[in-house]
């Protein structure tokens, strides 16, 4: 998953935002290189920005350290993290990510 291997990539980042008539819901993490060859999350952030507001939200953190989504547990109890959790597990993704 890291290009050229943790030799010569120590992370991945990524944000998601899915835009729809009532805001936007936006998802973040950083994944890094630890031993063992896994990967663990340095940073995993999410937030629902109303177009009500006239600023965004807060991001909302997860904490850091964790080998798994946490958003995923956050779901069960969290309105935001639910919808995108929702959003995910409905989406395809078609064509391949290259390394910039």
């Amino acid at each position: 998953m890291l290009h050229d291997g943790s030799e010569k990539t120590r992370e991945i980042e990524a944000e998601l935002t899915i835009r729809t008539e009532t805001g936007e819901s936006q998802y973040g993490f950083r994944l890094v290189y630890a031993a063992g060859d896994t990967l663990i999350y340095a940073d995993e952030t999410y937030r629902f920005s109303s177009k009500e507001r006239p600023t965004q939200a807060p991001w909302k953190p997860t904490g850091a350290g964790h080998r798994g989504p946490r958003l995923l547990t956050l779901a069960d109890t969290d309105k935001t993290a639910h919808v995108i959790r929702d959003i995910q597990n409905k989406s395809k993704v078609f064509g391949s990510i290259t390394p910039k």
